[in-house]
Parts: C-alpha cells; sequence; structure tokens
C-alpha cells in the first residue's frame, strides 16, 4: 500500500497541499484530478520521494518513503515526470538504460538488455533507438521517458500527464499499457486532465481542490454533475455510451 498520511506543503504564503489523505493500492490504476494548481505534481512529487513534505508523510509498506535508501526507492517507485525536456544529448536507447542502473551490482548484463529492449518496445520506440534525444519529437521524447522509467521494472508507476505531446494514437497505447501493468500487480498512479480517459481507465480517482481532496473512490462516484460543478465550474451530461463506458460531454 502507497499511502499519503496527512500531507502538507507550503512555499512562502502558498498552501499547495493542506492535510491530503489517500490510499494507493498495487494492482489498481489510481488517477489523480484536479484544476491548474490544485497539487496533483505536487502530491506525486511526495509520494515519489522526490519532494519531503512540510507535514505529514508518504508511506510504502509501513516506510516513510523520503528516508528510504534512494537506490532501493528507485526499483521500488518509478516516476515519470511532467516534462518531456531533457537537457543534455544522448541517444534514446541510452537514456532508457539509464532506468537500469538501481540495479547496478545485482543484474546482469543480459537481464538489462532484454529490460530495456522490452520497454522500448512497449512504449513503441524502439525504431529511433539510435537517434539523439534532442532530434526526437516531444511526443517521441516522453515514450522514451516512459520507457527508461519501464526498463527499472518499478512496483509503483507515478506517471505526471504523461499524455502531453502525444497524438491520440500514443495517448490511446500509453493508457492501455498503464492498465495492462496494474492488472499485472503493478501500482499505477497517474495524473490526468482529460475527464473521459480518466472515467474509462481508472479502478479509482483522486479528486483534488485547492490542495485537498475533495472526493475519492470509483469513477462514478467521483465524476458526478455535482462534484465536477464544484471543482471545475463546469456543467456537463453524464450518460453510458453504446459500449457502457461513462462519457462526460462539457455544456455551455
Amino acid at each position: 500500500m502507497l499511502e499519503a498520511k496527512d500531507i502538507s506543503v507550503k512555499v512562502g504564503a502558498e498552501q499547495l497541499l493542506d492535510g491530503v489523505s489517500a490510499e494507493f493500492a498495487p494492482g489498481r490504476l489510481s488517477v489523480i484530478l484536479g484544476p491548474n494548481g490544485a497539487g496533483k505534481s505536487t502530491l506525486l512529487a511526495c509520494l515519489s520521494g522526490l519532494r519531503k513534505a512540510d507535514g505529514g508523510s508518504a508511506i510504502w509498506d509501513g516506510a516513510d518513503i523520503a528516508a528510504m535508501n534512494a537506490k532501493l526507492r528507485a526499483r521500488s517507485i518509478g516516476l515519470l515526470p511532467q516534462s518531456a525536456a531533457v537537457h543534455w544529448d544522448i541517444y534514446a536507447r541510452d537514456l532508457v538504460a539509464l532506468g537500469r542502473y538501481p540495479y547496478h551490482g545485482i543484474s546482469n548484463k543480459d537481464q538489462d538488455e532484454s529490460h530495456i529492449e522490452a520497454a522500448m518496445a512497449a512504449t513503441d520506440c524502439t525504431h529511433f533507438a539510435g537517434r539523439h534525444m534532442r532530434s526526437l519529437s516531444g511526443g517521441e521524447r516522453a515514450r522514451v521517458l516512459l520507457a527508461r522509467v519501464l526498463a527499472g521494472q518499478p512496483q509503483w508507476l507515478l506517471a505526471d500527464e504523461p499524455l502531453a505531446g502525444l497524438d491520440p494514437r500514443y495517448q490511446m497505447q500509453i493508457l492501455d499499457h498503464m492498465r495492462k501493468l496494474a492488472n499485472e500487480g503493478v501500482g499505477v498512479v497517474t495524473v490526468l486532465h482529460d475527464l473521459n480517459q480518466a472515467a474509462r481507465i481508472a479502478d479509482h480517482v483522486l479528486l483534488l481542490n485547492k490542495g485537498r481532496v475533495f472526493a475519492s473512490g470509483l469513477p462514478r462516484d467521483v465524476l458526478t454533475k455535482t462534484n465536477l460543478k464544484a471543482v471545475y465550474d463546469i456543467d456537463c451530461a453524464i450518460f453510458d455510451d453504446k459500449d457502457g463506458q461513462m462519457a462526460i460531454i462539457m455544456q455551455g
């Protein structure tokens, strides 16, 4: 179990998170939603150990994530950051190979190669493995960065807006791959903005507003007209499409 326990984060006078508590289960795909500035990325950073909370803590299997050994944490929790920017010239395959660094000394070369190739195949970026990252489009870079995380075989995948910059085909591919990982027992926690994508793929939705938990639970229980009006100030129609999938249509 991955837990946020009364997490608070403040920067200057701005309260980014205010007493956020939530539980995320392995084998479940959780989507964090909320308007800009709700604290989604900050919560994900705390859960990954990248950022230490000012109050409260992020806990994995009873251990404070911020206090964990860095290599152990990297083998357990894979973070896909929001930005697809890469600030140095490196081949795509070499960047994916960095995902194996936490296994240095406990994994052999053949194992490393196998996981690198599998991760690149899963994200459909094998064909530009030999290209420099700076020559790739934003969407291509995003797929390589996801492959780097997957190469590390994390027990948890934390993805901050993983669909940014991707065309619809690759958005669906990444969503389907996250679904597959959750079905295989990986805990997946991702920040999304598209309410329909969240409704389609999520087992669990955490809805944040102004740094606090507004609602948490099954998509149908969280993504209601009342909640969406309160958090996003939007009117919408909610119905099931011909395939039985929940659909949300914004209304003027």
